[in-house]
């Protein structure tokens, strides 16, 4: 019959006989006898005690022989000399029950690669656990080792590490007997409590014993409550749970759960090499812990305040010592075990915070990322990916508010905007300030860039919460918590584009470099995947605006992969329109695009044009956008290019009359075009498919000013008669069911909206009050040409829709 485990003599000391450390845990057997037989438990007790001695007699008279397997164990025995008796017994005995320290020596084997290191990995070993070493071969090999860079002693106040893990022994074994009837789990109980209570201030429940020696049943629970486990005295959990790390399966998950939930950061530096090591080897050993184990520290990739890691009676951590340590674990795990790369990946994606979450915690969230892709080059471009798809969901977000509102309603959007930013600026002015007369008696290169950086930061924090009445509230106001959300959302689109340009801007310092055009491609993927796929994206396009203009050759590849995407046929056609799109943004928003860059796109769009036109006339009934997009979203681009840079279109010009610096001196000239360029618009223009009936009524009206303005072509007469066209009568999937023939007479030129190809134009101006600041030079601005205007009657009813380009062009986000 099977012995029921009882407490032992000392009351700090279990009732498991303790392993050797750093050996698997094994069954223990009872040390007590039938129940049915008269021992007391005094009789138990002292068994158990002398048992314990007699082990500690057999180590000593062992001698050399026992040290040389603690040496192989990875620990370093300091004993002190001291006299001995004739006999010898009793000094054995309590040099043996002195302090053991661990001298530069962990009892947790940790599992490391022995391999030659590679781009990523950890140059620091000598500060932190964990040293790989070159392998003599090309093959990989595991071994298990005893990490010898952690400093942990095995006494703390009043418990040793011996103490401490027959404590945690007896517990396991309790709890895995605790399904039999007779076996009590409250040792395994107490055991999950000693995590529970991490964060509260230690109480000393002793002292307080002390005092009253009576006390009530209530006084009793009010003890229990709250953390009774002195600071110091952790660690040794942590050390002694990681020795029995082959036994914590699924059923131990609660007491697993609650030591991940701890506050392991905000410890000293002892505790916190304990808990990584613990962590290294619970996934080694159990490998379903490696997810929740990953997600424990990504969940704090969202803390950007001190007290969610501080913990009482420690001192205190500042964030970026924080951070260290938290990356440091992660790439401590990510390099022992390679499945966890892929899983980060799919996580750091799964735990990106909501839009509607603070600035404080998507700054702090995508700061802790770069962080990983800088030791982790192999999913840097993955978690670039992750950082862009959610930007354009910020973006796209911003947008869809701000096109629901009304023109008074963006206003105070922007107003607020500016409010904000004037606050900011002027409480970071202050915190400097502060900081420079804190440091009157220092040079000014001693100042921390970093306290700097953390002081700004604390004051975007400062901005998160909100003290508008919030919806159900009696003084809700729908009008201004509208303002309020989407203010919110530019503020942490603003900071995140910042970030990202601070970011490359360094990598492209020398743009002809492979590490640049690496980065550019990286960028191009990513825009491909998310950016073009989604019209209402604003903002986020501009990272590679910005930096493919760093280089001739940065140029080149970004407009050919946009000639790419728009000129493949197997790609869908909402892809094609939008590479046209922003194929004709590009080159003509681009300052830095050079005039050969812009008659080559242009000389090709008017090729691929031409081309269409000839394949396709004869079959052509009228404009039909759905029928032919692909072919309108060409000559659209090919429009837009031409308002904005007409004059690198131009080969040839009177010198005398005509100064190149001045644009309105092109006007009412004769002037000698691009080869090919006047022949493909007045082909197209005029042929059945009518493009200026499909294009974007803006583009296509200040296209009409400026032909007939600068000579190229006189295309109002055109215009005036698409005003008696329907284009639904040519819609393709109509005919064949008469609708094009039954429209009534109330039918309006309106309805022709939704044929009609729509102005996307992705590289308007950058308008973000922080951000903007990197794209100066970039941009080219709309400018007006004096003198130019409608040259008849039927120009002025375009007035408008000029007008609304302007508009659209210059004012909006």
């Amino acid at each position: 019959m099977a012995s029921t485990p009882m407490l032992a003599a000392r009351p700090l000391v279990s009732r498991l006989i303790a392993p050797k450390i750093g050996a698997v845990p094994y069954p223990v057997k009872s040390i007590l006898r039938d129940p049915s037989s008269a021992r007391t438990l005094e009789y138990s007790q002292s068994l158990l005690k002398r048992k314990m001695d007699d082990r500690y007699e057999s180590d000593q008279k062992q001698g050399d022989a026992g040290k040389k397997r603690r040496l192989a164990d990875g620990i370093v025995v300091e004993e002190e000399e001291e006299e001995k008796d004739e006999d010898g017994k009793e000094d054995a005995r309590k040099s043996s029950s002195r302090n053991v320290e661990l001298s530069r020596g962990a009892n947790v084997a940790a599992l490391q690669f022995d391999e030659v290191e590679s781009d990523g990995t950890p140059d620091d070993e000598d500060e932190y656990p964990g040293k790989t070493t070159p392998s003599s071969g090309n093959k990989r090999r595991k071994t298990v080792h005893f990490d010898m860079n952690l400093n942990i002693t095995t006494e703390v106040g009043r418990r040793t590490l011996e103490e401490t893990k027959l404590l945690v022994r007896r517990a396991l074994e309790s709890h895995a007997l605790a399904k039999h009837p007779g076996h009590d789990d409250q040792d395994f109980i107490e055991l999950v409590d000693v995590f529970s209570h991490d964060t509260d201030a230690y109480r000393n429940s002793q002292s307080s014993d002390n005092g009253n020696s009576r006390r009530s049943d209530s006084d009793d629970d009010d003890d229990d409550v709250g953390n009774t486990v002195p600071p110091d005295e952790l660690v040794l959990y942590v050390v002694a749970l990681s020795t029995c790390t082959p036994v914590l399966n699924k059923s131990y998950i609660s007491l697993v759960r609650k030591m991940l939930a701890c506050s392991w950061m905000g410890r000293d530096d002892k505790f916190f090499r304990a808990f990584v090591q613990f962590m290294a080897a619970l996934i080694s050993a159990q490998g379903i812990y490696l997810r929740p184990v990953l997600e424990m520290i990504v969940d704090r990739f969202k803390e950007p305040n001190p007290s969610s890691w501080t913990v009482p009676d420690f001192a205190a951590v500042s964030r970026e010592a924080a951070q260290k340590r938290l990356h440091f674990g992660l790439r401590y795990i990510l390099k022992l075990f390679p499945a966890a790369r892929t899983a980060i990946c799919k996580i750091v994606a799964q735990k990106f915070p909501f839009p509607a979450e603070p600035k404080s915690v998507h700054m702090f969230y995508l700061d802790n990322l770069l962080r990983l892709r800088e030791y982790t080059p192999d999913i840097a471009a993955d978690i670039l990916e992750t950082i862009t798809s959610q930007l354009v969901k910020i973006d796209t977000e911003f947008q869809l508010d701000l096109s629901d509102m009304d023109d008074d309603l963006a206003a105070k959007v922007v107003l607020e905007l500016a409010r904000k930013n004037a606050e900011r600026e002027a409480a970071t002015a202050v915190r400097r300030a502060g900081n420079e007369r804190d440091d009157d008696d220092e040079d000014a290169s001693d100042v921390d860039e970093a306290d700097v950086e953390e002081d700004e930061e604390d004051v975007d924090s400062d901005g998160d919460d909100t003290d508008l009445p919030q919806f159900g509230d009696p003084d809700y106001n729908e009008e201004l918590a509208r303002v309020d959300k989407s203010t919110r959302l530019v503020e942490k689109l603003d900071a995140t584009l910042d970030r990202l340009f601070a970011l490359f801007t360094p990598i492209f310092d020398d743009p002809d470099s492979d590490v640049a055009q690496r980065c550019l491609e990286d960028m191009l993927s990513d825009f491909a995947n998310f950016v073009l796929t989604v019209p209402s994206s604003r903002h986020t396009q501009f990272l590679v605006f910005h930096f493919s203009q760093k280089s001739l050759a940065l140029q080149d590849i970004f407009t050919g992969t946009l000639l790419n995407l728009g000129f493949e046929s197997n790609r869908p056609a909402a892809i094609r329109q939008a590479a046209a799109s922003y194929l004709s943004s590009y080159v003509a928003r681009a300052a830095r695009v050079p005039r050969d860059t812009v008659r080559s796109v242009a000389s090709i769009l008017c090729h691929r044009i031409e081309s269409f036109r000839r394949r396709n006339v004869g079959a052509c009934r009228g404009p039909d956008l759905r029928r032919y997009q692909e072919l309108y979203s060409w000559v659209q681009a090919l429009l837009y290019i031409f308002c904005f840079r007409w004059r690198d279109l131009v080969d040839a010009y009177p010198d005398d009359v005509v100064d190149p610096e001045d644009p309105a001196s092109f006007v009412g000239k004769e002037l000698e075009w691009m080869s090919g360029l006047k022949s493909a618009l007045s082909n197209i223009i005029y042929a059945p498919f009518n493009p200026l009936m499909v294009c974007s009524p803006p583009i296509v009206a200040e296209f009409a000013k400026l032909a007939h303005s600068l000579h190229l072509m006189y295309v109002f007469p055109r215009i005036e008669s698409n005003k008696t066209v329907h284009l639904s009568q040519f819609a393709s999937g109509r005919y064949g069911h008469g609708n094009a023939l039954r429209e009534d007479a109330s039918y309006t030129v309106d309805d022709d909206k939704w044929l009609q190809l729509e102005g996307n134009f992705p590289f308007d101006p950058y308008n973000l009050p922080v951000s903007k600041r990197w794209l100066e030079g970039d941009y080219v601005s709309w400018t007006p040409i004096p003198g130019v205007s409608g040259a008849s009657d039927c120009a002025s009813d375009d007035s408008d829709a000029s007008d609304s380009y302007d508009e659209d062009g210059d004012d909006r986000y």
